[in-house]
């Protein structure tokens, strides 16, 4: 599965990538202002991407994408929608397993299919379960940490400017946004039975919360509590690196 998300693979994806971002980016741009990176961009753009990497149809992406935001989202569906949600996305993915067994494509389902297949090394549960693993930690971590990456851009303004005008600090940027922006908060979901104050803020009952290893604020406080500035953050000189290994970060 690394060799699907090699450097040097990754980078043949470039251009598809960069096609898919002037798609989304011109189509806010005709929806006018103001508009809503969320569904406009955070959440498609990866979902695309990593759709394309599975080798799903384009005429399937609507479907598809439907099914993830259903089966990913905390309470915008009643259980009995997510549940449902999850049985379709798991019997197309079934689906198409089959199609790509019988017509093998360059694309990573393919692979997998193939590693099934020929070396026995995945069973079809395996292979099914995969499929389904790669789909949501391709997607649901990517969409968040490029909107949290916008919010504290938002929030440090002098940051967003600095990076508009010295479009050449990039690549340092994005290093020091991996880092500052936590790139997963979700933990155990707490649904307020009544209305609950947190962090000087108002939870509803019903609505919910993820509660993680640490008191993080609720959603709701942390569109008005400002975010603490870590020491040294500065778009143009990262102050740390990342030390984990990730599939893209292997070797062409």
């Amino acid at each position: 599965m690394s060799k699907a998300f090699s450097a040097r693979t990754v980078d043949r994806m470039r251009p598809q990538t960069q096609a898919i971002i002037d798609e989304l980016l011109s189509e806010a741009e005709t929806h006018g202002s103001p508009a809503d990176l969320i569904p406009a961009f955070t959440r498609p753009l990866p979902l695309r991407v990593i759709t394309a990497i599975l080798g799903v149809p384009y005429a399937d992406r609507d479907q598809f994408q439907h099914l993830v935001t259903v089966t990913t989202a905390a309470t915008a569906s009643s259980p009995g929608q997510v549940k449902a949600a999850l049985a379709d996305l798991t019997g197309y993915l079934a689906q198409l397993i089959a199609r790509k067994r019988a017509e093998p494509a360059d694309d990573l389902l393919s692979a997998l299919i193939a590693a099934r297949d020929e070396g026995n090394q995945l069973s079809e549960q395996e292979l099914l379960m995969n499929a389904h693993l790669i789909l949501v930690a391709g997607h649901d971590t990517t969409a968040n940490h490029l909107a949290n990456s916008l919010v504290a851009l938002f929030r440090h303004p002098g940051q967003l400017t600095m990076l508009r005008e010295r479009p050449d600090i990039l690549p340092s940027a994005v290093e020091e946004l991996l880092r500052y922006v936590q790139l997963e908060t979700t933990g155990n979901v707490r649904i307020a039975t009544q209305d609950v104050e947190l962090s000087g803020v108002t939870i509803p009952a019903g609505d919910a919360r993820a509660a993680g290893p640490r008191t993080w604020p609720s959603a709701a406080a942390r569109t008005t509590v400002p975010v603490p500035l870590w020491p040294g953050w500065n778009l143009s000189s990262p102050s740390a690196h990342c030390w984990h290994a990730c599939p893209a970060s292997g070797s062409p």
